[in-house]
């Protein structure tokens, strides 16, 4: 059901910018659950991989990742699981770029019930090809088709 939410998203939502959050709102199905009952640590890494994509092609970053043949692998994934998601509960999942290094990318994801976040996601991203890592300034500018500035990053994402 969520992939075919996220493909029905994709054909009828406009392109976001590049600093532009996604929400994505959803169910906890019984499906997600884990023994507890609540919803399993791994279904939230699921579901940030699938919000991850939905943005890099809402944003045109698969666009130019594809045409340059890069892979956009997750180097780090730290998570804060604050409060259970249970059965049934409505939630969203909010994904955005935070800004970048000459090597990587820091995505924040975060999963809110009504205001209250949940659960958090702070990844390191990167762009790689044959030739090894790329500057996701380079990307970026293929995407928005001028030089981006990075936003101020925190200094525990540079640590």
């Amino acid at each position: 059901m969520r992939l075919l939410g996220s493909a029905l998203r994709l054909t009828t939502q406009p392109r976001l910018a590049l600093d532009a959050p996604l929400v994505v709102s959803s169910l906890v199905w019984p499906t997600d659950l884990n023994i507890g009952l609540h919803m399993d640590n791994v279904r939230y890494l699921q579901l940030m991989n699938r919000a991850r994509n939905e943005l890099f092609l809402r944003t045109g970053i698969a666009r130019v990742a594809m045409r340059r043949r890069l892979g956009i692998p997750v180097a780090n994934c730290a998570m804060d699981y604050r409060r259970s998601l249970q059965p049934w509960e409505r939630f969203s999942l909010r994904t955005q770029i935070l800004g970048w290094t000459e090597r990587r990318f820091f995505v924040a994801q975060d999963f809110l019930r009504g205001e209250e976040v949940v659960a958090s996601g702070q990844l390191r991203c990167a762009f790689s090809g044959a030739a090894g890592t790329v500057n996701p300034a380079e990307v970026f500018a293929e995407v928005t088709g001028s030089e981006p500035v990075s936003p101020a990053l925190p200094a525990e994402l540079l640590e």
